[in-house]
């Protein structure tokens, strides 16, 4: 698989008849194949429905995260365009709350990067990336006990 090019070549080998049987945005980016490989276990051990207590939030705010910030080489970048319809279509399916959620947190996103950007080859790099982290994985570390159950695979 090239950065360019994509990896659709490389699935096509794989035989598979679906790639995004549980998500709702269908593009070939790492986030939605990612969380998709994840609901597909989850139905595999048993959970039902497959998308039952998904973080469908925090699954926009991550594609959107890599499509347009980390997006800017190679293959979604050629294809940006595709990639944010897929992303608008599929917020627009889901109720009011999720897109005003997606919509309020998307500011912050924004913000975060930005700032990131203009302070890249500062030195203050190293501490922003710890705060980043902080801010990033601090209401996952307050909601479950354990990788586990914030996984969905034992009830908490």
């Amino acid at each position: 698989m090239t950065l360019q090019k994509g990896p659709e070549g490389y699935f096509r080998t794989l035989n598979m008849p679906t790639w995004y049987r549980h998500v709702p945005i269908k593009v070939p980016s790492v986030q939605s194949l990612n969380f998709d490989d994840f609901l597909t276990m989850r139905a595999m051990v048993g959970v039902r429905p497959v998308d039952a207590d998904v973080d469908w939030v925090n699954y926009f705010l991550h594609c959107y995260e890599e499509i347009v910030y980390f997006g800017r080489n190679g293959y979604i970048r050629n294809r940006k365009k595709e990639f944010m319809d897929a992303w608008n279509a599929a917020l627009a399916d889901f109720d009011e709350k999720v897109q005003n959620e997606v919509k309020a947190k998307m500011f912050r996103i924004k913000i975060l990067f930005s700032v990131k950007a203009h302070l890249a080859s500062s030195f203050l790099t190293p501490w922003l990336r710890n705060v980043q982290s902080s801010i990033q994985y601090r209401s996952a570390r307050r909601k479950y006990e354990d990788v586990l159950t914030a996984a969905g695979f034992t009830s908490s």
